[in-house]
């Protein structure tokens, strides 16, 4: 039995056609517990297609507001959960507490997510430098024996870069490759 509030909704995506009986049942249940559950707002259309281009493609703006600015700062929010997220979950789930095994997982885990794209993304401005920055800086600082060493020693002593850095060089890579036209690019 679908509610008649859910069913003057219009989607802009293809949703699983049993979704609205399972979350409708979920409600059903949630009422009987005596707890809420508000799927009316879990499935506001606009919402849910504005979260899905934005995970879909990686690096783009949001869909409302002024996005003549092209800002890349919602999309720096949103890799930021993300990679706090899994780096959390590295430093908990793996069993072995050694330094090099859970930053080999860092490494691949993690710094592609903070780099994928960096090039069209990357930030000028310091602050989202440092929000990007902050994710790698927690993470070495969760480290056993690394607490209360500097950012800078504890790159040195791990083998990794600043993410800034890392960026730059994505950059710089870029730029030769348009320059010598390894990569091409179409202008119109």
């Amino acid at each position: 039995m679908v509610n008649p509030a859910l069913s003057k909704h219009h989607f802009f995506i293809s949703l699983p056609s049993n979704l609205h009986y399972h979350l409708e049942t979920l409600r059903f249940f949630s009422n009987i517990l005596l707890q809420t559950v508000r799927v009316p707002k879990l499935l506001d259309g606009a919402k849910y297609c504005r979260k899905v281009q934005v995970s879909a493609q990686g690096a783009t703006t949001s869909q409302t507001g002024d996005s003549s600015n092209l800002s890349f700062s919602e999309h720096i929010n949103s890799i930021m959960v993300k990679a706090k997220f899994r780096s959390n979950h590295i430093i908990r789930c793996f069993l072995s507490k050694d330094c090099n095994l859970l930053t080999q997982a860092f490494i691949t885990h993690v710094q592609p997510l903070l780099e994928y794209c960096s090039p069209v993304w990357s930030p000028s401005y310091v602050t989202l430098i440092n929000k990007i920055e902050s994710v790698q800086r927690f993470f070495t600082k969760r480290l056993n024996g690394l607490q209360s060493i500097s950012y800078d020693d504890r790159l040195a002593m791990l083998g990794l870069e600043r993410l800034e850095l890392r960026r730059l060089t994505f950059d710089l890579l870029m730029c030769y490759k348009i320059i010598y036209r390894v990569k091409s690019c179409q202008y119109q």
